[in-house]
């Protein structure tokens, strides 16, 4: 319904060089398209010969302890053998100081979303967090109609590390993370890079205020800006998200959608 609602909106839109069925995706991918097409000439071939001086696989410390690649584990830990005041690398047997580490905790997100002018997009993300690191990935699919029984879908994927600071307990929650980004249309496949900043509020025993700024720099320059905010009581959320590409128009409108953590 979502879908229909929004390519009946869509139909009174102007379609400023746009190809399809002229809405704000439509527009997107066509943007992205005509960079890629007049970028493919200047194919940058500058090739980074690592002629490979490969680090070594052991090495001494100042104490006389060999360390070798086997010996690195996660965490850290202080030599006994050497100044306690310096940190090294823990080898296996010692007892790690469990600095980044902590219960990990997981949460999943599906979110729906009604593009106004277009057609509808589709939210999936998920992350693990254990101590202050956390694992993260989502995709967004958006569709619009172009008429004729075709559809248009766009899938815009993130995938990254970061950093949870705060506490469930304490109220509020700040999210920092960076990572890889992609851009897939039917025509187009782009990579780059991804960073973005949430904050999360907790206004009541299982009320929670969040919103999120998220930076997509991809090949042949398209970049793109994408904003929410929302409100999420227990497991349900509704807010407003506006992801806009400098190739084309806003992709903009509410969201609803359900958040597990577990």
């Amino acid at each position: 319904m979502l879908l229909l609602a929004g390519a009946a909106h869509g139909k009174g839109r102007s379609s400023k060089g746009s190809s399809g069925g002229g809405g704000p995706l439509s527009q997107t991918a066509s943007g992205v398209s005509s960079r890629t097409s007049s970028g493919s000439g200047s194919s940058s071939s500058s090739s980074s010969s690592s002629s490979g001086s490969s680090s070594s696989s052991s090495w001494d410390d100042d104490d006389g302890y060999d360390w070798d690649d086997d010996d690195v584990s996660y965490g850290y830990a202080v030599n006994p053998r050497a100044n306690p005041s310096v940190v090294r690398l823990q080898p296996p047997g010692a007892t790690p100081a469990r600095i980044l580490y902590g219960k990990p905790d997981f949460e999943v997100s599906v979110r729906g979303m009604n593009v106004i002018g277009s057609g509808g997009a589709l939210d999936a993300s998920a992350h693990a967090q254990s101590g202050l690191v956390r694992i993260f990935g989502g995709n967004s699919s958006f569709f619009e109609d172009q008429g004729g029984g075709d559809t248009l879908v766009v899938n815009v994927y993130r995938a990254g590390l970061g950093l949870g600071l705060g506490s469930v307990e304490g109220g509020t929650r700040l999210f920092i993370d960076a990572g890889v980004s992609g851009f897939e249309s039917p025509s187009d496949s782009l990579l780059g890079g991804m960073a973005q900043l949430e904050l999360r509020r907790r206004l009541m025993p299982k009320v929670w205020l969040d919103g999120f700024v998220r930076g997509y720099w991809m090949e042949y320059d398209v970049r793109a800006l994408d904003v929410g905010v929302g409100l999420r009581a227990s497991v349900v959320r509704l807010g407003f998200r506006n992801l806009d590409f400098n190739v084309g128009p806003p992709l903009y409108g509410p969201e609803l959608g359900l958040s597990f953590a577990f």
